[in-house]
């Protein structure tokens, strides 16, 4: 599902009330004044941050803005809850801004709302999120915990704050975050018709995987993929999403080597099984063997096991830890028949058109 998004939107339109920081000089001459967010609640008491990007001042002396910023996790805006959700990301975002708009007393026309569903607009972060069985939530704290110690991504090893593991956590491109879901919504209420509901139970067990790619990374992709300057909502079609967030999982690497079984070490290469069997000793190979060849029977080991030998070696049955399996090779639990009536899709909301 989508989670979080920013998104900037060519819709002329009333400006938004809202504040304003005025930046000036020395002989306090205005030099810059940056229009402030306004937070818009939904009935769920859930928000979202909107704001009027260039305002023009007509002959007539009437303002008109240009450009629409939105801000929020969208999902939880229009439902309620993000615990599941769409991937139709032109609609979450038109039936977001009829939502918001129509709460600050803006109106907004038809046509404007047929180009967002048709992904005429800018998206500058997406979130895109799964969710993973674990069985029980005591499994997911074990696997987080596993994680925490038995994984990297190419800029080292995760971050782990209050029981999110994180990677690449202050990165201004892209990051990976793993946390126990229904932990999550105990913590951060919901809406208490659905707290009552089956949401809750059907979290219990649930590993969350969030990926966030931000700006940067967003043009980077849009330059490198789509030969465009810019993602629009257009391009983030609900397979190009789930590619995406593939790519990003797989940048994490996870030690898998509770599976590997004695005869697939042993036809290892002697110069590769003696580094191999160090490791699973508890031995640093980065600081016993050369930096050349370090790498060299890195790649080499973790082309024939799967297995990275920077990582800490596999303790599981001393520590009663969850094996720690390839996330991107397990399959995103489905959101069953009972609760598609908690989840919005097109049809559900009047965005009208």
């Amino acid at each position: 599902m989508c989670d979080w998004l920013t998104v900037v939107i060519e819709c002329p339109h009333e400006p938004i009330p809202s504040g304003a920081l005025i930046d000036c000089d020395a002989d306090g001459n205005v030099t810059r004044t940056i229009v402030k967010r306004t937070t818009v609640r939904s009935s769920f008491e859930s928000s979202i941050q909107v704001k009027t990007n260039n305002v023009i001042t007509r002959d007539d002396g009437s303002r008109i803005g240009t450009q629409l910023y939105l801000d929020g996790n969208f999902a939880k805006f229009l439902q309620g809850h993000n615990v599941f959700g769409s991937l139709d990301i032109p609609f979450l975002v038109a039936a977001g801004v009829q939502q918001a708009l129509n709460q600050c007393q803006i109106p907004i026309y038809p046509f404007q709302l047929k180009r967002i569903m048709n992904g005429e607009f800018k998206v500058k972060r997406v979130d895109l999120t799964a969710s993973y069985d674990c069985g029980t939530s005591e499994n997911v704290d074990h696997w987080l915990q596993s994680a925490s110690v038995m994984s990297r991504s190419r800029s080292g090893k995760p971050e782990i704050t209050r029981g999110t593991v994180y990677f690449q956590k202050h990165s201004r491109r892209w990051s990976v975050k793993f946390y126990n879901k229904h932990r999550e919504i105990l913590k951060n209420k919901i809406p208490l018709h659905l707290l009552n509901s089956p949401i809750p139970a059907w979290t219990d067990g649930k590993l969350r995987a969030e990926v966030v790619i931000r700006s940067k990374e967003l043009q980077k992709i849009a330059e490198q993929q789509l030969d465009n300057a810019d993602i629009y909502g257009s391009d983030l079609t609900p397979k190009f999403c789930s590619t995406l967030f593939n790519s990003y999982m797989e940048r994490i690497d996870m030690s898998d080597v509770h599976r590997i079984p004695q005869s697939a070490a042993l036809s290892l290469p002697n110069a590769l099984r003696g580094t191999y069997e160090l490791w699973l000793n508890g031995f640093d190979m980065k600081s016993h063997l050369s930096t050349t060849t370090f790498y060299r029977h890195r790649r080499e080991i973790s082309s024939r096991l799967g297995v990275d030998i920077s990582l800490p070696p596999p303790r599981a049955a001393r520590n009663n830890v969850v094996p720690l399996l390839r996330v991107i090779e397990a399959k995103p639990v489905e959101v069953p028949n009972h609760l598609l009536p908690y989840m919005i899709k097109r049809g559900d909301f009047n965005v009208a058109i």
